[in-house]
């Protein structure tokens, strides 16, 4: 076997690179400065739909509550993501708005608020 993964390290790559140098054309954006932000899960596929990733994010929530963060954010794809919109539904995460990244990119910011 490969002691590297490839693959895995192009996309986590990738992923920094497009959080560190993302441009978002929609310059009316809200500010989620009182909001942690989660910036990245995942599951690799063996380990997907075992409950890894609701666990992954409940532990993250908890830790945020326990910092008395007011609530979370993060940003995923508008097109054909259905089912990771339905699995942040599923936690209580809704769309606040939607905006467009490298000119065609639609994207969405996902908001849950914490009660005090």
């Amino acid at each position: 076997t490969n002691f590297f993964n490839f693959n895995l390290l192009s996309k986590i790559f990738k992923r920094v690179y497009s959080v560190l140098f993302k441009k978002k054309i929609n310059n009316s954006l809200k500010s989620y400065d009182e909001l942690n932000e989660l910036t990245s899960i995942g599951v690799i596929s063996n380990d997907q739909n075992r409950g890894v990733g609701s666990l992954l994010l409940a532990k993250y929530e908890q830790y945020c509550i326990e910092q008395k963060v007011k609530g979370i954010t993060l940003t995923t794809d508008a097109d054909k993501n259905e089912k990771v919109l339905r699995f942040y539904r599923k936690f209580g995460y809704s769309i606040d708005q939607s905006f467009v990244q490298d000119e065609k990119r639609a994207m969405y910011s996902l908001v849950k608020y914490f009660k005090d």
